[in-house]
């Protein structure tokens, strides 16, 4: 699935759905809306896979691979007192939603600057690895897990955007996976591991909602 993309078609307002274009591996194009829009994607994937809207009502889940989810780090490693034989292979979803755990993705330039320090100038640490929703450049210098310091406090992106309810975010195997340009590469897992216990980034909630543009300034408010 990392060789599909998505955009809009028209930019989102409040209250609708806006038209989403898939572009496929093969480079053809297909409407989320599309009547056989299912369909084209199954025999992509070569499973039976359908497009669904998120719903308030039903209680969602997302099917994990204990065997897999960390690459090749133990999950003992990762979730003290758990081993692959106990992990549960689902999870539930925020109700209403798809997201793993919140609406929002945060990282910070520094962050992988200091990632690169600890495996590899070779590393790929490109942002798409972990698909933040915000990207935030940090100063040069500043290098480390920068948001550790940003927990206790609320980001104020843009105008009138607040970000607040932060956690630190557990990875997965998906950040070492090959993709677009960017190899496969199990040396970024192993370092989150080794050394910030698996966590790079973090993800928030919504306290003010408003509109973001490339280069909004972002400011730490505790």
């Amino acid at each position: 699935m990392l060789e599909f993309s998505a955009r809009y078609d028209t930019s989102p307002v409040p209250g609708a759905l806006a038209p989403l274009c898939i572009t496929l591996p093969d480079g053809r194009t297909v409407q989320a809306q599309a009547t056989d829009a299912s369909a084209i994607l199954s025999a992509m994937l070569n499973r039976p896979v359908v497009l669904e809207r998120a719903r308030s009502d039903p209680l969602s889940h997302a099917e994990i691979d204990p065997a897999t989810v960390f690459g090749d780090v133990s999950v003992e490693n990762v979730l003290p007192g758990c081993t692959t034989a106990t992990m549960p292979d689902t999870f539930p979803l925020p109700p209403g939603t798809f997201f793993d755990a919140a609406p929002i993705h945060i990282l910070a330039s520094g962050t992988l600057a200091h990632l690169r320090t600890l495996i590899g100038e070779d590393a790929q640490l490109d942002p798409r690895r972990f698909r933040p929703n915000i990207f935030v450049d940090t100063i040069s210098k500043n290098e480390g897990f920068l948001e550790d310091g940003w927990l206790e406090g609320t980001l104020e992106v843009g105008q009138s955007v607040q970000l607040v309810q932060m956690q630190p975010t557990l990875r997965c195997v998906m950040t070492s996976h090959r993709q677009s340009d960017l190899v496969q590469d199990l040396r970024i897992l192993r370092a989150a591991v080794q050394h910030h216990r698996n966590h790079i980034g973090v993800w928030a909630s919504i306290g003010t909602s408003g509109t973001v543009h490339v280069g909004d300034p972002v400011m730490l408010v505790r």
